[in-house]
């Protein structure tokens, strides 16, 4: 893949490990003052960086994701009780609980009753836990689009089993809400790219 978009536009691809998508985010998110934790619940994996003024503290990627749950064909109880499984291993929460990527906004326009997407109301939406149980218990009755229209058909499917990742997260971290950024990996891919080559980043 890398090699056809290389020979089709002359652009390198850079690929990147679960680690340093986590860093990304954080980068993307975070920006460079303040304490925070970046968690992005992904289709494939799960990454939570903890850092301080930009510095980033401890990093994680687990291996569940949306994608990745619903393939397993589980009810949410099952599915619930995997994901516990895969956090015995995760860094502890200190400062800001920021959340990035689909699931998060998807979680964020669902909470604000949104009948169309509006980034700009999504931006510093905080969700709290009993708002996401209460997502939850309405994504468990089925017709999700039709009860949250600023949901898309796609983003429908794994949308239970994203949020379930977040809840069963903040339990296990002991944290009461999180508030949605739409910055994420690409504003921190930039931010990373400026660092290597020492120049001010671009747009944090």
């Amino acid at each position: 893949f890398c090699r056809a978009v290389k020979e089709a536009t002359g652009i390198d691809v850079d690929v990147v490990d679960g680690e340093t998508e986590a860093r990304l985010a954080y980068l993307g998110a975070a920006g460079s003052r303040g304490r925070y934790t970046v968690i992005d619940a992904g289709g494939a994996s799960t990454e939570i960086t903890t850092g301080a003024d930009g510095k980033v503290l401890a990093s994680v990627s687990v291996k569940t994701g949306a994608v990745r749950l619903k393939s397993l064909r589980l009810s949410l109880p099952e599915t619930a009780a995997c994901i516990d499984e895969l956090l015995t291993d995760i860094p502890a929460v200190c400062g800001t609980v920021l959340a990035v990527g689909g699931t998060a906004t998807a979680l964020a326009a669902a909470d604000l009753g949104l009948r169309t997407y509006d980034a700009q109301k999504v931006h510093g939406h905080t969700v709290t836990l009993p708002a996401l149980e209460r997502l939850l218990d309405a994504f468990g009755q089925g017709d999700i689009v039709g009860r949250f229209p600023a949901v898309t058909r796609s983003r429908a499917e794994i949308l239970p089993y994203g949020a379930l990742i977040y809840e069963r997260l903040m339990r296990r971290t002991g944290t009461d809400a999180f508030t949605v950024s739409e910055t994420d990996n690409c504003e921190g891919y930039l931010a990373y790219k400026a660092q290597r080559a020492g120049k001010k980043p671009p747009c944090l």
